[in-house]
């Protein structure tokens, strides 16, 4: 039974156990502390760090001194390599661990649990100039906008809807947790050209689709080929089309917003930071930085890079 939720043995996202916060550089000193109840008896506490796709290495923690009730814990070490690293502690005396929970914190259980993430990036890396206070607009490309209507299906259970707003199709597979993706909408490469001034108005700087290459069904994650477009969104020749025209409209785009940096700009950002800052947002305009810091460690353990590009 996981233990009662009156101790916090460890948070990730409280510098009192963890710094820094977030994702770091290779080479950078990441410090965990770990507190333990005395009531739990003598305790010989590890940090279980495992690289993805690697061995896991248990690292002894240092006793760092008692506070009333509570022994305390320090472990520090600097990954030398980019890439991500899961990570929870292992008591060793009782054969406890203590494994992350929805909030971040640590729960004591006698089963294996959520780990925590750790994101190592390369210390020479740096965001591009222009995604910086861009607006991302994702699509899942066969619901967005049908731009080419009635394209004949390449397979046969392929089943085309012409109720748009109709809710789609679940169909349970064999597996318990499973169910077929076979109905398609239509969207495709030529639909979203068609909505590029769309985009623009909403003052869209960076567009992310998901996947478009060739698979077997409408979600398009179990790609067969990542050379080749899905023939129902259109042809690469297709996709290089959008991809040319989306970035001469992005960067007229850009253009139109540039004029409001400056004094304009750095005005308003210190009026919202006071704003936010007197609702106890003490980051002001940077908490929403630090929130996709989050966002990124906690849920997005894979990035992946596609094999179609518009020259």
């Amino acid at each position: 039974m996981p233990e009662q939720p009156t101790h916090i043995f460890f948070n990730s996202r409280c510098a009192e156990y963890k710094t820094p916060f977030g994702a770091v550089p290779a080479g950078q000193t990441v410090t965990w502390r770990l507190t333990v109840p005395e009531r739990l008896g003598y305790v010989d506490p590890h940090l279980v760090l495992t690289k993805d796709r690697e061995d896991p290495v248990h690292y002894r923690m240092n006793f760092d001194g008692q506070t009333p009730g509570v022994n305390h814990f320090v472990f520090q070490l600097a990954p030398t390599t980019s890439g991500l690293y899961f990570y929870h502690f292992d008591l060793y005396t009782d054969f406890r661990k203590i494994y992350r929970t929805a909030n971040g914190e640590g729960e004591l259980t006698w089963v294996n649990g959520l780990d925590w993430q750790l994101t190592v990036y390369e210390p020479d890396f740096k965001t591009p100039d222009w995604i910086k206070d861009g607006t991302m607009y994702q699509i899942f490309p066969d619901r967005f906008y049908e731009g080419v209507p009635n394209k004949p299906l390449p397979f046969a259970d392929r089943i085309y809807r012409p109720d748009k707003t109709g809710e789609p199709y679940f169909w349970p597979n064999e597996q318990s947790d499973g169910y077929l993706n076979m109905d398609y909408y239509g969207g495709d490469f030529a639909g979203i050209q068609q909505k590029l001034p769309y985009l623009e108005e909403l003052g869209v700087t960076c567009i992310y689709l998901n996947p478009i290459f060739e698979a077997h069904a409408n979600h398009r994650y179990n790609t067969a080929n990542y050379l080749k477009a899905d023939p129902l969104l259109g042809t690469n020749e297709d996709f290089a089309a959008l991809c040319a025209e989306a970035q001469a409209d992005m960067a007229d785009n850009n253009a139109y917003w540039k004029q409001w940096e400056g004094p304009v700009k750095e005005t308003g950002e210190k009026v919202y930071t006071a704003f936010l800052q007197g609702y106890g947002q003490k980051l002001g305009m940077r908490s929403y930085g630090a929130c996709v810091d989050l966002l990124v460690e906690e849920f997005l353990p894979y990035t992946t890079t596609g094999g179609l590009t518009a020259e």
